[in-house]
């Protein structure tokens, strides 16, 4: 697994410092075989100079340029102290850069601020997305045509999370290490970590859309979503479940989570069957079954709208980036 830090002027290191002190503890805790066959690479993406002209303090060293032909599996955007215009002013490199990386199915993760770089270069259009707190209206002016919940610690949206801070980058990082390594693993990370930085101890310790700051209606229908993930469940049993309309869960759940409660169930069984995937022993039917799906056809058309890749092409290409890593 490939992972990027990117620096640019201004960045607020600690963005970049936590999250790789928890990603690397978090690999160093898998099985010296695991550790073998899956390694686990970390860089900093930026230029040389310019970091060390503007870094007073502490200077991070560059692995790679932006015109380094290099994709990764999962990006970091710090945030940035201030007004974070004068950092982005020419910095087109650094746009293409993500553009590239977004187009070659990255994760990509953007913190306060950091989430300015995705509006800029055209990736978050029609999206729903959360920032710093302080810049919510001239983010909202800046960027008309992308929608931002000022109530959501964490939106995410087509393989992009939006964290408004760095409590909740720490937050999402143990979601993460849950998905990528075990959820044991983001156990022992969380309890290490999390101290630290905020009293959070909910659990979940985090469900997709930031629901520590939504109501409780929304809170719940999340989970009732997840337990059920691989059953026939539908709007109305959800909507009986929480004790409210149809139309009034859909309305709140989209209003917070930012997609209505089937995307954000067909997105959750997406999740899984990529996960499955990676396991070459599972026939796709079986995985289309486990995730909810009567049909493997349908199953492979839906996975392929949503990643631009069939479930065998996404297979070959996870073996083939372990195989090469």
């Amino acid at each position: 697994m490939k992972i990027a830090f990117v620096l640019y002027d201004k960045a607020l290191q600690s963005g970049i410092t936590l999250a790789s002190d928890m990603l690397n503890s978090a690999s160093s805790l898998r099985s010296r075989v695991q550790q073998r066959e899956e390694p686990f690479y970390m860089s900093v993406i930026g230029d040389a100079k310019e970091n060390n002209e503007h870094i007073a303090q502490i200077t991070l060293h560059t692995h790679h340029k932006f015109s380094d032909p290099v994709d990764f599996d999962l990006v970091f955007l710090p945030p940035m102290w201030g007004n974070p215009s004068p950092s982005m002013a020419g910095r087109e490199d650094i746009l293409e850069w993500l553009r590239r990386q977004k187009e070659n199915q990255a994760i990509i993760v953007a913190t306060g601020t950091g989430v300015y770089w995705l509006a800029k270069a055209g990736l978050l259009e029609e999206k729903t997305v959360t920032t710093h707190w302080s810049f919510y209206g001239k983010f909202e002016r800046q960027f008309p045509t992308v929608g931002l919940n000022r109530k959501a610690s964490i939106t995410y949206c087509d393989n992009i999370y939006c964290v408004r801070s760095i409590n909740s980058q720490t937050e999402l990082l143990v979601y993460l290490i849950a998905q990528f390594f075990s959820a044991p693993i983001a156990k022992i990370i969380e309890k290490h970590f999390m101290h630290e930085v905020s009293n959070f101890q909910s659990e979940p310790f985090f469900q997709v859309g930031g629901n520590t700051q939504f109501d409780e209606m929304v809170s719940i229908a999340q989970s009732y979503i997840k337990q059920h993930v691989t059953s026939q469940i539908t709007i109305k049993d959800i909507a009986t479940h929480v004790g409210v309309s149809e139309s009034t869960l859909i309305r709140r759940f989209k209003g917070q989570v930012g997609v209505s409660p089937h995307k954000y169930m067909l997105d959750q069984r997406l999740l899984i069957a990529k996960q499955l995937l990676q396991d070459n022993s599972l026939t796709l039917l079986y995985i289309a079954q486990l995730v909810g799906f009567k049909d493997p056809h349908y199953f492979s058309k839906v996975f392929e709208q949503h990643f631009k890749l069939t479930p065998v092409a996404y297979r070959k290409l996870v073996k083939a980036k372990v195989f090469h890593a």
